[in-house]
């Protein structure tokens, strides 16, 4: 807090005292600063002309509209979820509430709990979802295509979606109160007009046989964990290894899909030695997954091309978020609306240099108990 006596005296000399001038001088020249820093980045924002700026915000208010009615009820229905939820954790004696928000958890069950969605209203939301995220990426000149991971434990295949997303998934709701969610459903893989087979031409079996060794890996290591995740142990080159994976067999199969449509990255992986394989799987691959939000980019990119990668139980892009965008892209001036885009885009470019969002972790090996069975299992796995 400014004036403090804790400040070193060059302090007060550096903001000006008391008549604050030289302050003023430095917060524009620290704003100039900072004013280049993004400018670094928007650099790399795409070039929008004016009529993709009017016709995001057309697609922007019929999106809104369309919504509207189905979008009121489904906030009713999360509202009762969630106030479910937090009496549920009062009456278990976690956390604290007073009287009036305790109220107002009851007040809300009782208006809110005879909502459901139906499943028309389900599809109608998701569907003008899906193509409102069309349009923001179109509005920035890419395409995210999403595909889908199917592992039944002896078979993998991987298919691309070619229909409406309602179609490949079904109504479920959030674990902890979260409310209203979406999940891909693997039996929409037998739809060959929603989801179409890929047929990779330079399919390598290697990736998918290191692929299948570090999930049977991972899953054993969930009987020991106290967390949700998997500890991942490899033994390249006589010295043992291992990865905190937070994401689990989604973000395992990520990688893999990294790697399959990746012919170079594909070829890393030759077969002579799985622990070699894993160790480049789990650097190259599993180490690399970020939790930054799918809403302008994909999970990863192969050339021009981003992909957005799914599998059984993984959930749809979060639509609170979706729907504050459009928002403020409709409460905005066409001039506003470049600049909030340019932010939202930005948040992206900037974690990713940062290598912020990466969510699974090297670990040194301690030797404590849990460490000691999973090495055990691992050299079982090895022979």
């Amino acid at each position: 807090m400014r004036g403090s006596d804790n400040r070193p005296p060059h302090f007060l000399f550096l903001y000006g005292g008391s008549n604050g001038i030289l302050e003023k001088e430095l917060l524009e020249i620290a704003d100039d600063l900072l004013l280049a820093a993004d400018n670094y980045v928007i650099e790399e924002f795409p070039t929008v002309a004016k009529d993709n700026v009017i016709a995001l915000k057309e697609a922007t208010s019929i999106f809104l509209s369309n919504i509207k009615d189905i979008y009121e009820k489904i906030n009713g229905f999360n509202l009762f979820k969630k106030a479910e939820h937090k009496l549920k954790e009062l009456e278990n004696g976690k956390g604290k509430s007073s009287p009036k928000v305790v109220e107002e958890y009851r007040r809300n069950i009782m208006t809110y709990k005879n909502y459901q969605i139906t499943k028309e209203e389900f599809s109608i939301f998701i569907s003008q979802l899906e193509k409102y995220q069309k349009s923001l990426n179109n509005y920035l000149g890419q395409t995210i295509e999403t595909i889908y991971l199917y592992n039944d434990g002896n078979t993998v295949e991987i298919y691309q979606l070619v229909g409406d997303l309602s179609q490949a998934v079904t109504q479920d709701v959030a674990s902890r109160g979260g409310g209203l969610s979406a999940r891909f459903s693997a039996s929409a893989r037998n739809n060959t007009s929603v989801f179409q087979k890929m047929i990779l031409a330079n399919k390598n079996e290697n990736v998918t046989k290191t692929y299948q060794e570090v999930l049977i890996r991972g899953n054993e290591s969930r009987e020991y964990l106290t967390k949700k995740g998997m500890l991942i142990f490899w033994y390249p080159n006589q010295v043992w290894k291992k990865m905190y994976v937070a994401g689990g067999a989604g973000d395992i199969g990520e990688a893999y899909l990294s790697f399959m449509l990746d012919d170079e990255r594909m070829n890393l992986i030759n077969g002579n030695d799985m622990e070699w394989d894993i160790d480049i799987f789990m650097i190259s691959g599993v180490k690399l997954v970020d939790n930054i939000s799918g809403l302008l980019k994909g999970d990863f990119s192969v050339g021009n091309i981003q992909y957005a990668a799914k599998a059984e139980g993984s959930s749809v892009m979060g639509y609170r978020q979706v729907i504050k965008l459009a928002n403020d892209i409709n409460n905005s001036t066409p001039e506003q609306v470049v600049e909030i885009m340019q932010k939202e885009y930005n948040k992206i470019l900037m974690k990713e240099k940062k290598k912020s969002g990466r969510r699974n972790k090297m670990a040194e090996v301690v030797g404590d108990s849990v460490d000691n069975v999973l090495i055990d299992f691992t050299k079982k796995r090895m022979k």
